[in-house]
């Protein structure tokens, strides 16, 4: 694997969230009334599959696919390349289990939170994204910092991450990579009963 995949694949594993639903072309914010809780931009749904294209400014592009699990209630895994990161889920946030929030309320432009590498801010609460899975609204961007890296992930209400900038040094010549999501829904088995 070349510096800078290596690079991507352990900010990715550091930083990945998970989405759920179905993939329509234009989505918006749940109409079940009330504000939205870090649960609608991170929805963690169990046998999830998540596709991304990244891209860096070298010019180089790969893929990836991430998959949720849920083995209980209050905890899960995501898997990206046989590499696995352990989450929590409580009432108001959603963790690493090895240290460092995700996500956390009150959903406030300008709430902080310790991230998984850095300081983590709420940055904006209603950004319309366009990526190839889609276009999406009322999405929600934080980003962390850190003296080595800045990382500005957009969440968009039902389907989680669909966006992460990570910019800042590593071992190659590589300094910024992006990746978007291209799709998303539930696992498919595709062997024979």
């Amino acid at each position: 694997m070349s510096p800078a995949r290596a690079f991507t694949a352990l900010t990715l594993s550091a930083l990945v969230f998970a989405c759920g639903g179905t993939q329509p072309p234009r989505t918006q914010a749940p109409s079940r009334g009330g504000p939205l809780t870090v649960h609608d931009f991170l929805p963690f749904e169990n046998q999830t599959v998540l596709s991304f294209v990244t891209s860096d400014d070298l010019g180089g592009t790969s893929y990836f696919v991430m998959e949720i699990e849920r083995p209980s209630e209050g905890q899960g895994e995501i898997w990206i390349a046989g590499r696995r990161t352990r989450f929590r889920i409580t009432p108001r946030r959603v963790e690493r289990a090895e240290g460092g929030i995700w996500l956390e309320e009150p959903l406030e432009v300008g709430h902080s939170f310790p991230g998984p590498f850095g300081q983590t801010t709420i940055e904006s609460l209603d950004q319309e994204v366009t990526v190839p899975a889609g276009t999406f609204e009322g999405c929600l961007v934080t980003v962390e910092r850190s003296p080595a890296k800045i990382a500005e992930s957009t969440y968009c209400p039902g389907v989680g991450l669909v966006r992460i900038v990570v910019e800042g040094a590593s071992d190659s010549d590589v300094t910024r990579v992006q990746s978007e999501l291209t799709g998303y829904g539930p696992r498919v088995d595709l062997r024979s009963p």
